[in-house]
């Protein structure tokens, strides 16, 4: 990254003695410094605190260092069951100084849970006092990480889940499922993926009045169902 950074600098102070840059290169001029110095202090650029149109304007670079990061600790069977190995607590805590998530799990366990079949996995699970495989939880943590949620919509021979930031409201929600959907958007129907677990229909959540009918600005909540409406 760092020869990245440095190279790009290069191309833009080349670039300016042959013409005025633009806002937009002047801007990055001063982004590749203010990483540049960071480097120095050995800083990753995620934890720069830089804006969301500073990052897309530095996009083109891939830095890895600008990546969401989550550290995978390696532990043994006995250290996963217990939830303790030597040093934890302090690098747990120099993750989470840093900005990284993390996630404790045994490669060994996880390459034997993948030659099992489903019944054997769920057993060796359950003896090993664990609900969830490594990856399953990874997903979690990677959707935590990277301020993700999904919502569903539920047809009547498909579910299917669509990944979007959090608090996104329901308007550009709907653009995710089709452009169309956002452009025409009148309003949403929701229900909390649990309410409707419970009640186990549409038609019976709607009757006890546990369907809410929202508009563009309601923010989408992590496990709604979600209905839209628009024009034709």
């Amino acid at each position: 990254d760092m020869e990245v950074v440095e190279n790009r600098l290069v191309r833009l102070e080349e670039a300016k003695k042959k013409r005025k840059l633009s806002s937009e290169e002047e801007r990055e001029t001063e982004l590749l410094h203010i990483i540049e110095k960071g480097f120095e202090d050995n800083c990753f650029a995620s934890q720069l605190e830089l804006s969301e149109e500073d990052m897309r304007l530095l996009g083109s670079l891939s830095l890895f260092t600008a990546k969401p990061i989550i550290v995978a600790i390696n532990i043994d069977e006995e250290q996963l069951s217990t939830g303790n190995y030597p040093e934890r607590e302090a690098l747990v805590q120099r993750i989470e100084q840093n900005g990284f998530a993390h996630i404790e799990l045994s490669g060994k366990i996880e390459a034997e849970l993948v030659e099992l079949s489903e019944e054997d996995r769920e057993l060796f699970m359950e003896e090993l006092g664990i609900s969830e495989s490594g990856i399953e939880r990874l997903s979690g943590v990677v959707y935590q990480h990277m301020g993700l949620i999904s919502f569903l919509t539920v047809g009547e021979d498909e579910v299917r889940a669509w990944t979007i930031k959090k608090n996104t409201p329901a308007k550009e929600a709907a653009g995710k499922i089709h452009t169309d959907l956002e452009r025409s958007f009148i309003r949403a129907e929701v229900i909390p993926y649990e309410e409707f677990m419970t009640i186990g229909s549409m038609q019976e959540a709607k009757a006890k009045g546990l369907v809410k009918v929202v508009g563009k600005e309601e923010i989408v909540k992590d496990g709604d169902i979600f209905h839209v409406r628009a024009n034709a």
